[in-house]
């Protein structure tokens, strides 16, 4: 069963979806418009494996270790880093959510969603470029 909440609400191009991943199952429950964002159809993401394969291989280590360490601090994530598309484009995403968890303390749930900040992400580098000295 999907979560839906207000952030699925508005277009596609609007970018925040729910996303919910079981880290003890490793299933991914994830609204087809945020396959959308990561150029893929409806129902590829099966698995937490199939998301994981579309960040980039650059990035993976860090989103995952301070998802971790937000679990740990028993806190909210909130991320930026660069995915894949299916078509070979690269998109910064922001990744902002929380987890549940069982009665004794362990993760069960992620919950978040996933905004494209692509053109934010270009503008910042821009300028960062424009004000290096050469």
């Amino acid at each position: 069963m999907r979560q839906r909440g207000a952030a699925s609400a508005g277009p596609v191009e609007d970018g925040r979806r729910p996303m919910g991943l079981g880290p003890a199952c490793g299933r991914a429950d994830v609204d087809p418009e945020l396959e959308a964002i990561f150029g893929l159809e409806p129902g590829a993401i099966k698995c937490y494996a199939d998301f994981r394969d579309r960040v980039d291989p650059d990035d993976i280590e860090k989103v995952e270790a301070e998802r971790d360490a937000a679990i740990r601090r028993r806190d909210q994530f909130n991320l930026e880093f660069r995915i894949i598309r299916s078509d070979g484009k690269v998109r910064w995403i922001l990744a902002m959510g929380a987890h549940s968890t069982t009665a004794t303390g362990e993760p069960i749930r992620i919950l978040g969603n996933k905004i494209d900040i692509t053109e934010r992400k270009e503008a910042e580098i821009a300028l960062a470029e424009r004000d290096t000295p050469t």
